[in-house]
């Protein structure tokens, strides 16, 4: 190799000082490629861990409420609104029969249809927030039955909102429950995003 030449020598040069940076620049974003999956990893576990918590007090909370299925709904409703009224993000507490709301804590005797919800293994349902049935948000019901009697209790959107901006803003999250996917600006969507 002839170093005299102006060429080689400029060649030289640049193969020195262009080569280290290029490796480090790779370095450096294959680092940030991988601190950011951890965070995003560590964020989902985070947000699943919420999700399960919350879900899971829901379901003491509906077993504790399955003996005032046999009682009227006036002897129910103080129980269900204390309960209601001590968890966070609990929107209401409702007692079923024969798929009719005959009780709710937000507003005591009822009577209003529950069988145009799906419920996925009988248990949750995601419900887009619709003015027909006096819910202004996305909500997720967790159901526990008794023969043909139920307590549903509904967690506020604002709760599942919550829990997917975990994440970081520039990352898109969904939950999904069953068929349905909720974004994380509390919409509904039937189809998968």
């Amino acid at each position: 190799m002839e170093l005299h030449r102006p060429f080689t020598r400029v060649g030289c040069a640049l193969l020195v000082f262009v080569l280290p940076q290029l490796a480090g620049v790779w370095l450096a974003k294959d680092s940030y490629q991988d601190e950011l999956h951890r965070r995003i990893e560590r964020a989902a576990s985070e947000s699943v861990a919420i999700l399960d918590d919350l879900i899971l007090t829901a379901e003491h909370n509906n077993l504790t409420l399955l003996p005032l299925l046999l009682r009227p709904c006036s002897d129910a409703s103080t129980a269900m609104r204390l309960i209601a009224g001590k968890e966070p993000f609990v929107r209401s507490i409702n007692l079923l029969r024969d798929e009719v709301i005959y009780c709710s804590s937000l507003y005591g005797n009822t009577a209003i249809r529950d069988n145009s919800i799906t419920y996925v293994d009988n248990r949750l349902a995601l419900v887009d927030g619709r003015s027909d049935n006096q819910m202004l948000q996305s909500m997720l019901l967790i159901r526990s039955d008794m023969e043909n009697e139920a307590v549903v209790t509904s967690l506020s959107g604002t709760a599942l909102r919550c829990m997917l901006g975990l994440l970081d803003k520039g990352v898109s999250t969904w939950l999904q429950i069953g068929d349905q996917w909720l974004d994380s600006q509390g919409r509904v969507l039937a189809d998968a995003p």
